[in-house]
């Protein structure tokens, strides 16, 4: 029942992906009050979970219940105007998870947040015509 992620075929996960799952778990818990589950059989992916504090937005589960049905879902790529606010959103969400978080992940916001006016920017900007 509920939202299953399952990352059992993840070699590896950046903090953008991180970000995302915790907007992801975030959102389900202020709108249905329920924890997403995260299907993690990876040493290495579960620590890094647990280290950014994850462990207390998600039901982590090492495998997945049997029959239970599943649905792939198929993303179109991003632009890079809509990528960089993806990014931006993810770290910041990263940010609020903790201190620890918010020490690790600060400078890269700034960053983000730096990049994402010049893009704002450049779409507010009249094309020239040829």
């Amino acid at each position: 029942e509920g939202l299953v992620i399952d990352l059992t075929k993840a070699s590896m996960i950046d903090s953008t992906n991180l970000g995302q799952l915790a907007r992801v778990a975030t959102a389900m818990l202020n709108s249905r009050g329920e924890k997403v589950t995260l299907v993690s059989n990876q040493d290495d992916i579960n620590a890094l979970l647990t280290s950014m504090g994850l462990d207390d937005l998600f039901n982590l589960v090492e495998e997945s219940i049997n029959g239970s049905p599943s649905e792939k879902i198929a993303i179109e790529p991003p632009s890079e105007q809509s990528l960089a606010r993806i990014m931006l959103a993810a770290h910041r969400a990263l940010v609020e998870l903790s201190s620890a978080n918010r020490d690790r992940f600060q400078d890269v916001v700034t960053l983000l947040e730096q990049q994402s006016a010049i893009y704002e920017e450049a779409a507010e900007r009249p094309q020239s015509s040829k």
